[in-house]
């Protein structure tokens, strides 16, 4: 009995995220047609199937954030809408100031707030519509002594250096795909055909640590309610970051080259998963073993010195 009523339950979530994910795609597309800049006099049958997977691909890497959130539903709305929009639109946006020449102060603002729309009403349909069946214990969820002694300063110092640690990431995997990506950035025809530049290094490094921050707090959401030391926690942390930053976005790069999206591909999708084990390490309890273990380990040689 208990079996056929958790296999009818989890029939029921996979036609609420379809549908779900079907509404998203459509409000994605509606979006799209009246988003400022748009040259498409119609609706291409490449842009419908982009939109709906693009949604599709939302709502099932948002739904078990949905699923897990047991709260209120201005609180549930609220974290969906800070994972969606923080990761795959606000630090984009930001990034895209600095390596474009089309964004200005006044553009970006704007930018920043009608994309907001699309990515609200996206972030209401999950809540609406992939609701939690119940509240599950899991004796591996945060609020173990092992976090809860945390004062605020430890949290904040924490989350600095989640966020700061960003940048080490970032350079590794964008050296790893240099090879494939380097020309395009200093090829005069891309240049002149999306309006990219390259600042300088300081630049750079300045803001991929001012954007660390804001992806370190954009997965806060999720690590409250993932399972702590498990490695499937990370992985599911990842994905949140390579499917809203990186896989969404490079669905619609039909008029990129080939390597220049896949260089972007692997770029992106490491960027995710260093980010995720990184917040998991140093918030969530992946990593809280190891401390004790090495003071123990400490104590007992101080000891042994001391006799």
């Amino acid at each position: 009995m208990h079996v056929k009523r958790d296999q009818q339950s989890a029939h029921s979530t996979w036609v609420r995220v379809s549908v779900a994910g079907l509404l998203a795609g459509a409000v994605l597309l509606l979006f799209r047609s009246f988003a400022p800049g748009d040259t498409a006099t119609t609706t291409t049958a490449s842009r419908v199937v982009i939109s709906l997977a693009s949604g599709l691909l939302y709502v099932a890497i948002l739904a078990p954030l949905a699923l897990r959130l047991t709260t209120g539903l201005w609180p549930r709305l609220g974290a969906v809408f800070l994972t969606l929009y923080v990761t795959g639109t606000l630090t984009d946006l930001l990034e895209a100031y600095f390596y474009t020449t089309v964004l200005t102060p006044f553009s970006l603002a704007a930018a920043l707030v009608f994309l907001a729309l699309p990515a609200l009403v996206i972030a209401l349909l999950v809540v609406l519509v992939v609701r939690p069946s119940g509240v599950a214990s899991d004796p591996h969820r945060p609020g173990l002594a092992e976090t809860e002694h945390r004062p605020l300063a430890n949290w904040t110092l924490r989350v600095l250096l989640a966020g700061v640690l960003y940048v080490p990431i970032y350079y590794a995997f964008a050296a790893t795909v240099t090879p494939i990506e380097h020309e395009f950035y200093y090829d005069p025809t891309f240049i002149a055909q999306l309006h990219t530049t390259v600042p300088p290094t300081e630049v750079t490094i300045a803001l991929e640590a001012v954007r660390g921050l804001p992806f370190v707090l954009a997965l806060l959401p999720a690590l409250s309610v993932v399972p702590q030391r498990r490695w499937v926690s990370v992985l599911y942390l990842g994905l949140i970051g390579a499917v809203l930053e990186g896989w969404v976005p490079l669905l619609g790069q039909t008029t990129w080259p080939l390597a220049m999206r896949l260089g972007n591909f692997v770029e992106l999708t490491g960027d995710a998963f260093g980010r995720a084990f990184v917040v998991m390490v140093l918030l969530g309890t992946l990593g809280a073993g190891w401390v004790p273990h090495v003071r123990r380990a400490h104590q007992q040689s101080v000891g042994r010195s001391g006799r």
